[in-house]
């Protein structure tokens, strides 16, 4: 039989009435069951049917009280049974039902309104986490890398995290010490955690709030949408839009320190708004840090400080710049007066200025975040930088690569002129059309080939071309600049000088002149004092250049070291005693020149190499020449100290000696302090440190040639010439060496000063009546021309001390 046939039959074959009906009873019997009514006080309620058929019993109040408690916590929650027994007490509503003339409607209105609802609730929700990330679910941060310990706080202990390790609401976090980590916020923001910083992270409508508890933190914001990130401290609150910044909050306060972008701070009734380069502290003792210090002890501190590096580019850049080219000859002098007490010729730096400005506005092209900061600026002040460029360069054009700038020594209140060669024509109608009439009119001449200018209108006509100044002193003194090519350069005939009292210990100065001359990349700084006959007090003090030996017990490593040669001890004792009279009226009862001054030779040297703290590792090494009287002198200054008579703050002076590699080692301390000197002697040299360690590394240092005469550091900073030796050498390498105690301190401005980071030596020469001082580069960050105040100054800015008093 095939599956047509069959199919066929089916369809033909018709069942039997009986059956037809016991089919349909028993499609009935499941489409709608019968439902029994339960008992009021028995049976099992399982619908709201059931609780519907209590609703009699409950009015008439026939349930059972276990029932009855039921049926009530039921129709509280069931709107459909609480408004079926309202209707069973007050009877029902009539409602009146407006029927559509479409059934489509009816079939489609409900499924219309709940997708709109759905709809909305979608994009409500798409847009609240796409502008509020910090809404978002799930955890506050997370543990990105930890490179140390971090530790989250509880309650009775610090229980270690591990990267990758979900923050929660307000729990907070600790690193330990020497350790750093970074968390990750929801929305993309980055916090990296100083050693022994505390935060913990909050979030709300307005953003997510880093609380820190203390120590410090480097913040990387995310772009906010909507809201702000926050920093809150003790005493302050940052907020930010997105920028990088620091927050470091210490038990004097707090700090903030600006990468990036914008910043503000409220801290108590102060509302401060800080840009890229900007600090603020809360406490008004806190004084500004250099702002790379908050940054340098990240990981990503080189990021952080390239962008504040820039600037600092442009200035390495400008001052990579070639100097002007050296004058062999001064043709301006000649026209000065033979009263002269102070001359300064300084360059033409025009096309200087010219290059720096070019080199600035290229950097504003090609760095967004220094254009954005430039743009910040006011418009008048960044008006008024252009035009004073735009002024001395142009200025610079109309004259000669030399200014000349005299007082004379008439009195007190001798005004300056200044001098200039001019070298184009319209110098006059130039300047004329930039200062007001008061400045031009009647204190400048523009006539043979000279232009002169002065407060002072008296000076203009003294200058003459008369050649008198040529045959005085001071020019002798000056005009051997010029045989080896002059840069910036200032002579002073200091006995006419018009200024105060002079000084008792350089009574005797007369004449003082100093240079900067750069040659290629090296910059020299030179500086000879002459006096009026053979030195005399402390000025006599430098011996002739010669051989420095105590300087081999100096490392590399020195932050400073300063090793002289002396005529004689014993007088420089005797004038020390004699300034010890002066001012305290006595001097004490200790043979000072002959018991100790006496044993030593000449030559000494102090150095700071090592640590500062705890105890700044100073060491001394002297020539000697006869060790046992210092030795007896040391006793004799112990025995008299012991001999006073209330020393409860210090205790006893003990003087010990012991025996190691064949050497005798002595010990001064005290019984009650914490101060100890410790010394021997070596090769005729006495030897003295701060302590046993430093005094044995100090020998061990010379034995191996580990020394600071032969490091390339300090030999680089000697002055090119034919000097062989010096009087005095004093080397300076103070920023690593300082480095703790401005970091522990939190400030460079808490009465310390600021110290450039490359190291340098100042060399001194002695003569019979000269002193000569030379350096390369500078003098603790300082040029000769920056202490003369004329580094960078232009012609036009030139006029100011000459103009001085000019009413505008």
């Amino acid at each position: 039989m095939n599956l047509d046939q069959l199919l066929k039959e089916i369809r033909g074959s018709e069942p039997e009435p009986a059956e037809v009906e016991r089919a349909a009873a028993r499609v009935k019997e499941r489409l709608f069951p019968r439902i029994e009514p339960a008992s009021a006080s028995t049976g099992t309620i399982r619908s709201c049917a059931d609780f519907t058929s209590l609703i009699p019993a409950y009015c008439a109040g026939g349930l059972d009280a276990s029932r009855k408690l039921l049926f009530e916590v039921h129709t509280r929650e069931c709107v459909a049974c609480r408004k079926a027994l309202s209707e069973a007490r007050h009877g029902a509503r009539q409602v009146i039902e407006f029927k559509p003339r479409k059934t489509a409607a009816r079939q489609y209105a409900g499924w219309a309104v709940a997708a709109s609802a759905l709809l909305a609730i979608g994009g409500a929700s798409y847009w609240g986490f796409a502008e509020y990330p910090a809404l978002g679910g799930g955890p506050r941060a997370t543990v990105d890398s930890i490179d140390g310990a971090l530790y989250r706080v509880s309650d009775n202990a610090l229980i270690p995290l591990t990267p990758g390790t979900e923050l929660s609401e307000n729990e907070a976090v600790r690193t330990a010490k020497n350790s750093n980590a970074i968390l990750r916020l929801n929305d993309g923001s980055r916090i990296e955690l100083n050693q022994r910083a505390q935060i913990s992270v909050t979030r709300k409508w307005s953003g997510s709030t880093i609380h820190l508890s203390l120590g410090s933190i480097i913040v990387q914001a995310a772009k906010q949408r909507r809201g702000t990130l926050q920093v809150a401290t003790a005493d302050c609150n940052v907020s930010v839009k997105g920028t990088v910044f620091s927050v470091n909050a210490g038990t004097k306060g707090s700090r903030v320190a600006v990468a990036e972008g914008t910043v503000w701070v409220d801290h108590g009734d102060k509302h401060d708004v800080l840009h890229r380069g900007d600090e603020t502290s809360t406490a008004p003792d806190m004084s500004i840090a250099p702002i790379r210090q908050e940054f340098e002890w990240s990981r990503n501190s080189s990021q952080y400080l390239a962008l504040l590096g820039e600037l600092n580019e442009i200035k390495r850049q400008i001052a990579a710049l070639p100097a002007p080219d050296l004058r062999h000859e001064t043709k301006l002098m000649a026209w000065l007066p033979s009263d002269i007490a102070a001359v300064a010729a300084i360059p033409n730096v025009g096309d200087t200025l010219t290059q720096a400005s070019q080199i600035f506005h290229d950097h504003l092209k090609q760095s967004a975040t220094l254009a954005e900061w430039w743009n910040r600026l006011p418009a008048g002040q960044r008006d008024n930088f252009e035009r004073t460029i735009g002024q001395l360069a142009t200025a610079s054009r109309y004259i000669g690569n030399e200014i000349v700038i005299a007082v004379s020594a008439r009195s007190r209140q001798a005004s300056p002129v200044i001098l200039a060669q001019i070298t184009k024509p319209g110098f006059d109608v130039y300047l004329k059309s930039q200062l007001p009439p008061s400045v031009f009119d009647g204190h400048m001449r523009f006539d043979n080939g000279l232009f002169v200018a002065a407060a002072d209108a008296t000076e203009l006509d003294r200058i003459a071309d008369t050649g008198d100044f040529l045959h005085t002193p001071l020019y002798r003194h000056v005009v051997p600049a010029y045989q080896q090519g002059a840069g910036w350069l200032f002579g002073a005939d200091l006995q006419r000088i018009p200024v105060g009292p002079k000084v008792p210990a350089i009574a005797d100065a007369r004449y003082l002149v100093a240079e900067s001359r750069t040659v290629g990349a090296n910059t020299e700084n030179r500086a000879s004092v002459t006096f009026s006959k053979d030195r005399q007090g402390v000025a006599s003090w430098l011996a002739a250049p010669g051989p420095m030996g105590s300087l081999e017990f100096v490392s590399p490593d020195a932050g400073f070291a300063a090793s002289l040669l002396l005529k004689n001890p014993a007088l420089i004792a005797d004038d020390m005693m004699g300034m010890l009279a002066r001012q305290a009226g006595q001097v004490a009862d200790v043979d000072l020149r002959n018991d100790l001054a006496g044993a030593f030779g000449g030559e000494v040297t102090v150095a700071l190499d090592g640590p500062v703290l705890p105890v700044p590792s100073l060491k001394i090494a002297a020539e000697v020449y006869h060790p046992e009287r210092l030795e007896s002198s040391l006793e004799k200054f112990v025995a008299a100290f012991n001999s006073q008579g209330d020393r409860t703050r210090t205790g006893d002076l003990k003087l010990s000696q012991s025996e190691a590699d064949g050497r005798t080692y002595y010990k001064l301390k005290f019984e009650k302090l914490p101060w100890e000197a410790d010394w021997t002697f070596i090769d005729g040299y006495w030897l003295a440190a701060a302590n046993h360690e430093l005094l044995v590394r100090s020998i061990q240092n010379r034995e191996t040639g580990y020394t600071l005469p032969k490091s390339k550091a300090f030999r680089a900073q000697l002055p090119h010439d034919a000097s062989a030796n010096f009087s005095a050498v004093v080397y300076h390498n103070l920023a690593p060496t300082l480095a703790p105690i401005y970091s522990l301190l939190g400030s460079t401005n808490m009465k310390l000063p600021r110290f450039d980071d490359r190291p340098g030596a100042i060399c001194f020469w002695a003569a019979p009546d000269r002193i000569d001082v030379s350096t390369m580069g500078s003098i603790f960050g300082m040029n000769i021309e920056s202490l003369l105040s004329m580094q960078g100054s232009g012609p036009l800015s030139m006029l100011a001390p000459a103009l001085a008093g000019v009413k505008q």
